[in-house]
């Protein structure tokens, strides 16, 4: 349980160091924090307990074999008290170390998340940096536009300033001819 919980560990922090602080990332370091806090001290002081039920069947010097324990004795009435207890708390180990399987692969899948999420946020940077570029120069390109629309205006009055003068001298030239 403590490699699964430090394997969980280790990949929030890589995805801390990639992504940054992230709120999911956050709830997960919660849970895992509230397991490391309730559930694996449970696990301990369960492995603890059993541990001391386990008894290695004595032996006879004689002939080397197994000596059986009165039904009577202490032992095997608290054996036989608690292997239902025993029985329950194995099902407790089995549902803590479901659990954390469950919170390592729901870790595994928000790291996944997370990197592919990354990777998209990279990538609309860098199109905002591409627009924000994009942008300057179409400013610059406008500012080209007006004044060359600008300098078009003033030729285009001269140029019929020019020609209207031209037709008043025409007109004037022929005038003097007819009348003179």
């Amino acid at each position: 349980m403590e490699k699964t919980i430090n394997y969980i560990k280790t990949k929030l922090e890589e995805a801390k160091k990639k992504n940054g602080e992230d709120e999911n990332l956050r709830l997960i370091e919660d849970s895992l924090i509230s397991v490391e806090r309730d559930i694996v001290p449970l696990a301990n002081k369960i492995n603890e307990k059993t541990k001391y039920y386990y008894v290695e069947p004595a032996q006879d010097t004689n002939d080397g074999n197994n000596v059986n324990l009165p039904e009577g004795s202490l032992l095997v009435q608290d054996l036989a008290n608690n292997e239902e207890v025993l029985g329950e708390r194995r099902e407790q180990l089995e549902a803590i170390h479901q659990t954390s399987a469950k919170i390592k692969d729901m870790t595994d899948s928000m790291v996944k998340q997370i990197n592919e999420q990354g990777a998209i946020l990279e990538e609309v940077e860098a199109n905002v940096i591409t627009t924000e570029e994009n942008a300057k120069k179409a400013k610059e390109e406008i500012t080209k536009a007006n004044e060359l629309s600008k300098g078009n205006r003033k030729k285009m009055c001269c140029f019929i300033a020019i020609i209207m003068i031209a037709v008043l001298a025409i007109t004037a030239i022929l005038l003097s001819l007819i009348l003179g």
